[in-house]
């Protein structure tokens, strides 16, 4: 088991077969690849048993992308990030999840948005997922 909700759901991303590459809050826009940046965790509710939280984080993948006009290249890109969250939908909805540490146990996950497309060096764009995990926390 591991120690943070950062690093459960690294491990649990890094089972994704559209995800070649990983890393973690750094950008990389030399080729393709996808960075987990955290984001945020929020308490919802609170109850006598626990707390109902939320854990927020932004994963954006990179891809290479070629300046030629209609080129269905670049469409790819987007599809491959598509890929990614259609992967994270099924987790969820096979009850796949991530295992988190200590008292928490996550009751979903969901991809809230996907965003993009942002350019370096006329050859790199990113898509980015806004993925949040829901989680009840004992204590």
């Amino acid at each position: 088991m591991t120690d943070s909700v950062e690093r459960a759901v690294w491990d649990w991303l890094r089972q994704c077969p559209a995800l070649d590459e990983l890393f973690f809050a750094a950008a990389r826009t030399d080729g393709a690849g996808a960075v987990v940046v955290p984001e945020e965790d929020v308490e919802l509710c609170r109850f006598q048993t626990g707390r109902e939280r939320q854990y927020r984080f932004a994963l954006t993948r990179f891809d290479l992308l070629t300046q030629s006009p209609n080129d269905d290249a670049n469409l790819c890109a987007f599809e491959r990030a598509r890929e990614v969250a259609v992967w994270i939908e099924a987790q969820d909805a096979a009850g796949c999840l991530p295992a988190l540490p200590g008292r928490r146990i996550a009751t979903g996950i969901a991809v809230d948005g996907l965003t993009g497309a942002d350019f370096s060096n006329g050859r790199c764009a990113s898509v980015t997922l806004d993925v949040r995990v829901d989680y009840f926390e004992e204590g």
